[in-house]
């Protein structure tokens, strides 16, 4: 495959759970991988070099934010699918007031200039974009909506939205999403978010209040899953929010009403911030943190773990940014200070175990299998001897989800006292045909004699 998320489109821009801590002490990890050299030709992180040689010393990054990426059908060949995976991505290049896309494998535009004009924006936060070619921008300094077209290989004004909403007026418009004709935007001076039509009229005023008291504090950025969404696995409806000075994130149903809220605090007690975030094909949640990682949650919002870690390295993260995800295939864009990244989702295994293996008759065993997976994948289970060669088959691969796994097992065997658990998980996007992770537990303890 040739995909123009290369170069380009990255210029765009024994245990029964694991612990927080623990987590973060297992980066980086095959959660996210980078695709192979021949997907992108190697380039999975750009930097201000990589921007210079393409555009000349005029452009140069500063403070990057919201990242969108899909497959516009004007690009897509319907009698082809080799060209489904090439996106066009759009990131926001704030300190600069404009947008960065690309317009085919080769090429880059731009697009705005500082200004209250057409085509131009003052610090624009969030980006979104549909199928159509509708692209949304949140233009804060300028308190308005920003609505374009993509046609042609360029971007085109179509219209502002400003003004009041259920008489309050639009202010510093930060975040926004883009699903099934809704524009969600959030509106930090009323601590609200509003869902319009592409015409920018009102659909509806999402502002949760306990006893009188807003529940969102200064909303910053969103992302939306609509149940009837083609690349939406469990047919998942709700609404991510960060809010109160980045410190939590929520996940909300259509009328605003809360389904659950994590704090920064009780997720990563060192400190760290909920930045961007972004939902994947089976409804697990990213949050960017600019302090040098991803949290990520699953789909009821429960906290998985941290990804990746500060630097400029591999698998390391230099205050990233806005999140650009695409469902079908688990294509993440992410945008950093002085440049971004492309990776796929992938999937890991930490902390494997078997314990309480007990002899339950004459060469029949008997015992518990913890683990923890990162993300959705085909896992297999096996006992291996101490030479590595395979003994037993615990389980033939089972399609299973992230979090602390236990379960009991029985076998055939002889005394397996020595041997190790293996799992091997194969994840499920684009990333199942480079990607096989095998770990392995600590040598098997057993209880001689027959249980009751």
């Amino acid at each position: 495959m040739r995909c123009r998320d290369g170069l380009t489109a990255a210029l765009l821009c024994g245990v029964a759970a694991l612990t927080a801590a623990e987590a973060r002490a297992q980066a980086p990890t095959t959660t996210l991988i980078y695709p192979p050299w021949s997907h992108c030709y190697g380039m999975h992180r750009v930097n201000q070099t990589h921007l210079t040689l393409r555009a000349g010393f005029k452009y140069h990054f500063d403070d990057p934010q919201g990242v969108a990426a899909l497959k516009l059908a004007a690009e897509d060949d319907p009698a082809s699918s080799r060209d489904d995976d090439e996106l066009t991505v759009f990131g926001v290049n704030s300190g600069q007031h404009m947008l960065i896309f690309n317009t085919s494998i080769t090429t880059i535009a731009f697009y705005g200039r500082e200004g209250s004009g057409v085509g131009q924006f003052r610090h624009p936060h969030g980006v979104a974009a549909d199928r159509a070619g509708h692209v949304i921008v949140a233009d804060t300094g300028n308190d308005r909506l920003h609505v374009l077209q993509y046609e042609n290989d360029a971007l085109h004004h179509g219209r502002f939205i400003a003004g009041s909403f259920n008489g309050r007026r639009l202010r510093g418009p930060t975040g926004v999403a883009l699903e099934a004709g809704e524009i969600y935007v959030c509106d930090p001076g009323e601590n609200r978010i509003l869902v319009l039509d592409l015409e920018g009229n009102l659909r509806r005023e999402l502002r949760p209040e306990r006893q009188g008291t807003a529940l969102l504090q200064d909303p910053f950025a969103i992302a939306v899953i609509r149940a009837d969404a083609t690349m939406n696995f469990f047919g998942e409806d709700f609404i991510v929010v960060t809010d109160s000075m980045l410190s939590r994130v929520w996940k909300l149903d259509q009328r605003g009403e809360p389904f659950a809220v994590q704090r920064i605090r009780d997720v990563t007690p060192g400190g760290g911030e909920f930045y961007y975030p972004a939902i994947d094909y089976y409804a697990n949640v990213y949050c960017s943190d600019r302090g040098g990682r991803l949290h990520k949650f699953d789909r009821n919002l429960r906290f998985l773990l941290d990804i990746g870690r500060p630097g400029k390295s591999d698998f390391e993260f230099d205050e990233p940014r806005g999140l650009g995800l695409y469902r079908r295939f688990g294509q993440m864009f992410i945008a950093e200070r002085e440049g971004a990244q492309y990776m796929w989702i992938g999937t890991d295994v930490f902390t494997p175990s078997m314990s309480d293996v007990r002899s339950i008759a004459a060469n029949r065993w008997r015992g518990t299998v913890r683990y923890f997976l990162t993300e959705y994948a085909t896992v297999q289970l096996d006992l291996a001897d101490a030479a590595g060669n395979a003994r037993v088959a615990l389980q033939p691969p089972v399609w299973t989800g992230p979090g602390p796994i236990e379960k009991s097992v029985e076998f055939a065997a002889p005394d397996p006292a020595g041997w190790r658990l293996r799992v091997e998980a194969v994840p499920t996007y684009s990333s199942r045909k480079t990607l096989r992770v095998e770990k392995m537990s600590q040598p098997i303890r057993t209880v001689r004699g027959q249980t009751p």
